[in-house]
């Protein structure tokens, strides 16, 4: 006798269909698969019973797929994995081949969407060191959400970048990128990201975290975060026309992270008309080095560190120019890709005339804990078509591995992805400039037979005229559409996003901005609304008051999110003072537990003349509600000069000394923690323009009564070098 079992409705894009599952019941033995449908990944439990009468042992149950198992019990439950889509027969025999029943399985595969990005929100930033010493170790304490429980549940990661930006938000560099496992929860997460200081930096500069789908679509981009470096021991600047160089390097272990390596200098010899600069760069979170080899054809300029503030664009040159770069660079995209991309490889740039000839090929990605490399070229050719340009690009990034770095669940890889993009900016009318951007990809998996061709396309409305700005965009993405790495790639969002910003007074603006947010992959909305108000009541002196509501809707979750943040900068004693600090409080209406509310605050003074530098900082951060949890920092640099001579405001031929103590004490439901460290810096002045010194450390650790105490020392060599 056969019995019919009727397993389940698979809903696929809104389309029903009805799968069945047959498995033969005879007097010698019975099979059944549950669930008889799923997709591949998806364990599928298969029990049976072989009467002890009729059948001879061993029993062998094949799955279908190439895959058997061996036994002898007569009653038996196992479960196994399908790997790919299709129809399976699953057959249960005895010795000598006796077909004892059978069962269908059916393995229906996901749809295909490379570039699927959920929704989500930065909230506050924090550093666990307020006041760092150029080279020194710090963290930043990142809460955020997920709105989308159906990405955030199955362990895809995202990806966190840190950007190293100046007061004003210019690029200076942009970090490898930092995994997160994100939660299954909605509700406020937290996620800490150690970031090391370049060792070359000094003075004021701002941080900037993106979140992005390990796909390339960006979640969410904080706000800038204020970060004041003690410099280290810094020889006068002093120009020469020929040889130039400046910046630091160490070489030695790192009692925190094992780092060997930290060079920031940069060489040049120059030219009239050619700049030829050797640089070692140092990634602030992954501590991988990245040596850069720069060939520019241009009007000279001056030489700084590359982790210094941008310097001007130089006055125009001849009407043929190039710039050739070899090792770590910004190469740029098209808008829809992200507008730039770091890339570790060769990238290269022709102007001729009103053309722009564009190129790169390299490394997008270097691997992550779980997550391999990824490889990306770019070819693209754009023309000024008078104040405004048009601006034509092909885009190619694949993975090295098969575990694929284009992460859709379920499909595994590697992944291919290829992006034609065409961009057009045109002023229509005074003061007013549209831009439009269109874009087709093509993902392909080079291991299963997947495939899939998506689109996107961005207009946008802006208009200046003096302090006075408004912008409009709209933008719509699939989420099958491949994105670029860069930050701020668009993917799996349809939506607008607006921006008015006027002055007050001459020493006050006002800046309000809305947007609105679909996702094409599930049905979630997201939607904040922002009003910031900056004063400038001297010269020296900055206030920053905003407001921000946001909110993400989905299946699971109704999250709605108050933020008020405050931010002081201002000429102090000699130095500079910032003042920041933000205030949320979060609530869910689907699961109230969700609720939370977080405080941060941070204060950082330095001043440095000379040989002498004092830093101060102090930070705190606080959760209340879900993950309740509290961490708070205190830091002292000081330096001063021993022995010498001051010569043009350099010290010559003595000696420089500078301490760095940093306190940091965290707190949660599971456990409390203490971390004190001591740096210190001795260097010797030879010359104006040369230092060369030694670093040492200490990190002593309080934890849980299970590891109670740690330590940690380390020591390095250093060199600085100005001329």
């Amino acid at each position: 006798m056969v019995s019919i079992r009727r397993s389940l409705i698979v809903l696929c894009l809104g389309t029903a269909s009805v799968v069945y599952a047959t498995t033969p019941a005879t007097a010698a033995g019975f099979l059944s698969a549950t669930p008889s449908s799923a997709q591949p990944g998806a364990p599928i439990t298969f029990t049976g019973l072989v009467p002890p009468a009729g059948a001879s042992s061993p029993f062998t149950l094949d799955f279908g797929d190439g895959a058997q198992v061996t036994f002898v019990q007569h009653a038996f439950s196992f479960v196994h994995v399908y790997q790919r889509p299709g129809q399976f027969t699953a057959r249960l025999s005895a010795a000598g081949g006796v077909t004892l029943g059978t069962a269908a399985v059916t393995i229906v595969q996901p749809p295909f969407r490379p570039g699927r990005a959920p929704i989500g929100q930065i909230y506050t930033t924090t550093l666990t060191i307020p006041s760092v010493l150029a080279g020194g170790e710090t963290a930043l304490i990142v809460r955020y959400s997920i709105g989308d429980a159906t990405y955030a549940g199955n362990g895809t990661p995202i990806l966190a970048y840190v950007e190293l930006r100046s007061p004003k938000g210019a690029l200076i560099r942009r970090s490898d990128p930092f995994e997160i496992i994100p939660g299954a929860s909605t509700g406020m997460q937290s996620s800490v990201i150690p970031y090391s200081v370049p060792v070359d930096a000094g003075g004021t500069y701002a941080l900037r975290v993106v979140l992005r789908a390990a796909g390339g679509g960006t979640i969410a981009t904080s706000d800038l975060l204020p970060l004041l470096v003690a410099a280290g021991p810094d020889p006068k600047p002093e120009l020469h026309t020929e040889f130039r160089a400046s910046g630091a390097l160490e070489v030695g272990p790192n009692a925190a992270s094992g780092t060997t390596f930290n060079p920031g200098a940069v060489v040049a010899l120059q030219w009239p008309t050619h700049q030829l600069s050797l640089s070692g760069l140092y990634d602030p979170v992954s501590h991988r080095p990245d040596p850069l080899l720069t060939l520019e054809s241009r009007a000279p300029g001056t030489v700084q560190s590359p982790d210094a503030s941008p310097t001007a664009a130089p006055s125009p040159g001849p009407v043929a120019s190039f710039k050739d770069t070899l090792g770590l660079s910004s190469a740029t995209l098209p808008a829809l890709l992200g507008d730039g991309t770091t890339l570790r490889g060769l990238d290269a740039t022709r102007s001729v005339g009103p053309w722009v000839l564009h190129g790169g090929y390299g490394y997008a990605q270097l691997a992550t804990p779980g997550l391999p490399a990824e490889r990306a070229g770019i070819i693209d050719v754009g023309r000024t078509l008078g104040a405004g340009n048009i601006r034509a690009a092909l885009y190619q990034r694949e993975d090295d591995i098969p575990s694929g770095y284009i992460v859709t669940p379920n499909v595994p890889g590697p992944l291919r992805a290829l992006v034609a993009e065409l961009d057009l900016k045109q002023p229509v009318v005074r003061n007013v400039t549209f831009t439009a951007s269109a874009a087709n990809s093509n993902a392909e998996s080079l291991v299963q037979p997947l495939n899939v061709t998506d689109g996107a396309a961005r207009a946008e409305l802006a208009y200046a005229l003096g302090a006075t700005n408004a912008r409009l965009e709209y933008h719509n993405a699939g989420d099958g559409f491949a994105t670029g790495a860069g930050p701020g790639a668009t993917s799996d969002r349809a939506g607008w996003v607006s921006s008015l910003g006027f002055a007050l007074n001459p020493k006050a603006t006002v800046t309000l901005g809305a947007e609105d947010e679909q996702t094409r992959s599930v049905a979630s909305r997201q939607s904040n609304a922002t009003a910031t108000l900056d004063l400038a009541p001297t010269e020296k002196t900055h206030v920053t008051i905003g407001l921000r509501r946001d909110t993400q809707a989905s299946s699971t979750a109704q999250v709605t999110a108050d933020q008020l943040n405050a931010a002081f900068a201002t000429a102090f004693l000699g130095g500079q003072l910032s003042v920041n600090g933000s205030l949320v409080g979060l609530s869910d209406a689907v699961t109230p537990t969700n609720a939370a509310s977080t405080r941060t605050g941070t204060v950082q003074f330095t001043r440095q003349s000379n040989a002498h530098t004092l830093a101060v900082g102090f930070s705190g951060t606080a959760v209340t509600g879900a993950g309740a949890n509290a961490l708070a920092g205190e830091s002292l640099t000081f330096g001063f000069p021993v022995g010498g001579r001051v010569v043009d405001g350099a010290l010559l031929h003595g000696f420089e000394l500078q301490f760095a103590l940093t306190n940091m004490t965290a707190s949660s439901a599971a456990a409390v923690t203490a971390d004190q460290a001591l740096s210190s810096i001795i260097s010797y002045h030879l010359t104006k323009y040369l230092a060369v010194g030694v670093r040492g450390e200490v990190h002593h650790h309080n934890g849980p009564v299970i590891t109670p105490l740690g330590a940690a020392s380390a020591l390095r060599l250093r060199l600085d070098l100005t001329q």
